[in-house]
């Protein structure tokens, strides 16, 4: 009678190449491979994937839109989010499970490879700033975590929404709308002027608000500034937040029609460069200089907000 034994057979490249992958699939082996890096270390890699991805976002609008005004929303809306979740990275380990890694991992790549292929006016440039959200937590959190970071992805959700309120808002009368309210401020501040639908005139001179200028831009930015505060620092109210966030259109509207009436009040004056004055407020900075005084009077008023709470609480 023979025995019968068992032949051993030594393991294959391909063998070890599989129970690796099995590995780093499981959670157990993505925490063992992980903790041969310090929390520090996979902190501040994570940290520069992240920079790479939002100056990439960034980088696509400025280059393929060709419209400033779109990548200095896409700036304000990058930082707003990271001011979302910037008390949750600070004590945040990077700690993801082996499914969320490899989810994130493409998400990424994803987002990457479809960068490549972005055209001019390609608007998939507005979606895939989410993509690349949502990518960047799951390689660091757990899916069970994800919810954390819930305000940032609201806040980068304003990117593709503004297409949808471009599409919604009826350009003509959002420009009548603006030149009847910059009207009212000529009027209350002793000048002669006229508007008719899209015609301003002032001291015989006349502008056109066109739909680049009825504000939509800058109602947009002023709105994600007002829904960055009240997600970051949000108060206990929620109806103050909701009027406060609710009064961001209008406010936007009230610094495009102000611009609108300085516009046209250098068009209608005897100034030596009026022409260079009217084509920086109108063409080049004059409309992010409108914009950042906006933030500041938003700016100025949460943080009344903020302080008359704090107040009445302590009372």
């Amino acid at each position: 009678m023979q025995g019968m034994g068992t032949c051993l057979q030594p393991p294959t490249a391909a063998t070890e190449t599989s129970s690796v992958c099995r590995s780093l699939l499981r959670v157990d082996g993505v925490m063992q491979a992980l903790q041969h890096f310090s929390n520090w270390s996979l902190k501040h890699a994570w940290y520069v994937l992240g920079l790479a991805q939002i100056s990439l976002s960034v980088w696509l609008v400025h280059s393929t839109q060709h419209v400033p005004a779109d990548t200095l929303l896409t700036l304000v809306v990058w930082g707003g989010a990271v001011i979302c979740c910037e008390d949750r990275l600070e004590v945040m380990a990077i700690r993801p499970t082996g499914w969320s890694l490899w989810a994130g991992l493409l998400l990424l790549l994803y987002a990457t490879w479809r960068s490549t292929l972005v055209l001019d006016r390609d608007l998939v440039v507005y979606v895939l700033p989410l993509v690349q959200a949502t990518g960047l937590i799951l390689m660091a959190q757990p899916l069970r975590r994800f919810r954390s970071f819930l305000a940032s992805l609201v806040v980068l959700t304003l990117l593709p929404l503004q297409l949808l309120v471009a599409q919604l808002l009826p350009e003509y009368d959002l420009s009548v709308l603006t030149g009847k309210v910059t009207l009212v401020m000529l009027l209350l501040l002793g000048q002669d002027a006229f508007a008719s639908g899209r015609q301003l005139t002032l001291n015989g001179y006349g502008v056109e608000i066109g739909d680049t200028c009825n504000g939509v831009d800058l109602i947009m930015q002023v709105t994600a500034i007002a829904v960055v505060f009240c997600l970051a620092f949000p108060l206990r109210n929620t109806l103050v937040r909701i009027l406060y966030a609710a009064c961001a259109p209008l406010m936007g509207l009230l610094f495009n029609a102000g611009r609108i009436g300085l516009l046209a009040f250098i068009e209608g004056s005897e100034l030596e460069h009026k022409r260079n004055l009217f084509v920086f407020f109108h063409d080049r900075g004059g409309a992010f200089v409108f914009a950042g005084l906006a933030a500041l009077v938003m700016g100025q008023i949460y943080l009344m907000l903020v302080e008359r709470e704090l107040s009445g609480s302590s009372s």
